[in-house]
């Protein structure tokens, strides 16, 4: 085999171990439907309501003076780029004193789905896409209606891939996947993730259909981001991927590669000397 063929074929094995097959999107966190709306306080007396860009629950928004007030659920409906067409966001808190905000699609988070919190309190963040424009979060199943198949672009996904943008401090995801009778929840911990180095979270399907969920059928989905006191956690999109089977660096491919053509080089030589 020719130097020039063996470097080909290496080039394309070392890309194809750092490059995941992607399926389709579930979300890009880039479009919400502008019926978002806040109460405008004034010392302590609700003024009326005001149109705002994007999609956003708030704990705490304003408890004096004057400022805007959101509530703590929402939903966004007719989204092409959601799937299901709809994106319900709900937030809790540990306490109301301090402010804690969960949004997509605004003006600082355009393309992402971002969680902040105060230092004194911890929050959780929940993105649920059911297919419809109803929900009842005391139970998810109710209204759940999503039907989607999540083979159905690509048979060779075996996982849902969640891009981590930024996590200052870490936090934990939970993803839940139902089909109408069963359902099961897969959590990890998210990792502290520095601007410009995204990760990506792999929610692999076998540990789904292993429990009973039938992964071309799900009727919901449901995502929620927990972030510790003082976190910073955003989400720049999630979609259907072939999971990568290990974390194979561009520094790693270069010392792989290094080593290889290394050891061709040695085994030339040797052919010399016999001649």
């Amino acid at each position: 085999m020719k130097l020039s063929t063996l470097f080909l074929y290496s080039t394309v094995v070392l890309a194809m171990a750092q490059t995941p097959a992607r399926g389709f999107s579930l979300d890009l966190f880039s479009e919400e439907d502008g019926s978002n709306q806040a109460d405008f306080y004034n010392a302590g007396s609700y003024l009326g309501t005001f149109p705002t860009t994007g999609q956003r629950v708030v704990i705490n928004e304003s408890t004096s003076g004057t400022g805007l007030v959101y509530g703590s659920t929402n939903t966004d409906s007719s989204l092409s780029t959601a799937i299901g067409g709809n994106r319900h966001l709900k937030i809790t808190a540990s306490n109301t004193n301090n402010l804690a905000s969960l949004e997509t699609a605004t003006t600082e988070y355009s393309n992402s789905l971002n969680l902040n919190t105060n230092s004194n309190v911890v929050s959780t963040g929940l993105v649920v896409w059911n297919g419809s424009s109803s929900i009842d979060y005391d139970d998810l199943t109710a209204n759940a209606s999503l039907n989607v198949d999540l083979e159905a672009d690509n048979d060779d996904d075996d996982s849902i891939g969640i891009n981590v943008k930024f996590a200052d401090l870490g936090g934990t995801l939970d993803l839940t996947l139902y089909d109408g009778t069963n359902t099961h929840t897969t959590s990890q911990s998210i990792p502290t993730v520095s601007s410009g180095s995204p990760e990506t979270l792999y929610y692999n399907f076998f540990d789904y259909s292993n429990a009973g969920v039938n992964i071309n059928s799900v009727d919901y989905i449901s995502m929620e981001l927990t972030g510790p006191a003082g976190s910073d956690i955003e989400i720049d999109f999630i979609e259907t991927v072939k999971e990568i089977p290990f974390n194979f660096s561009s520094s790693l491919g270069l010392i792989v590669s290094g080593g290889f053509f290394g050891f061709l080089g040695m085994k030339r030589k040797k052919i010399i000397r016999r001649s």
